[in-house]
């Protein structure tokens, strides 16, 4: 006698983000890697002078067991400007499991801010103090302690909010030469 028997799993749905600050003009030698530049001291924190063109890169991954039709993910940025500007590069319209795509927000008006100086700053920049100890110039020596700014990307699943992630990336200035 046989009696067949079937199961399924039940959904879990999942999303994580990871973010990166790159930049032509970074003064670090350690490139950031979604990872290096999460904590103000990492050591891919990239060092980008003033005014210097800045490109934020996301990547989001379903680690759950359920895909997320395009139009139901949402990706953020803290930074208005920055947030205005985000693109998806990479990504057909479902986000399968296990698969990443590719986000971006690169813009002629996307540059380097002047932390010590700016006033006010513009809207979602965050500031911390004494960053970038572990970002380690070109030119030798470290980049910090120093004014080290912050903002976080956040991506949520416009179904249900409580399927969301974020992660946060910083970037400094180099240190003033001092005559």
């Amino acid at each position: 006698d046989t009696d067949d028997s079937h199961y399924c799993n039940p959904p879990d749905p999942k999303l994580v983000i990871e973010k990166k600050t790159t930049s032509a003009d970074n003064q670090n030698t350690q490139s950031p890697d979604f990872d290096n530049e999460d904590d103000k001291n990492g050591v891919g924190v990239p060092v980008i002078p003033v005014d210097s063109l800045i490109t934020w890169v996301y990547e989001v991954t379903n680690t759950g067991n359920v895909p997320f039709p395009a139009a139901e993910v949402a990706v953020s940025d803290s930074v208005a400007a920055v947030d205005a500007e985000l693109t998806r590069t990479v990504g057909d319209d479902t986000l399968d499991p296990g698969e990443t795509w590719t986000y971006e927000a690169a813009a002629p008006g996307l540059t380097a801010i002047d932390l010590t100086y700016t006033d006010p700053l513009p809207s979602g920049v965050i500031v911390e103090a004494d960053g970038c100890t572990g970002s380690v110039l070109t030119t030798g020596g470290t980049a910090g302690p120093t004014p080290t700014y912050k903002n976080t990307a956040t991506v949520e699943w416009t179904v249900d909010s409580t399927v969301t992630d974020t992660d946060d990336s910083h970037y400094c200035k180099p240190p003033e030469t001092k005559l």
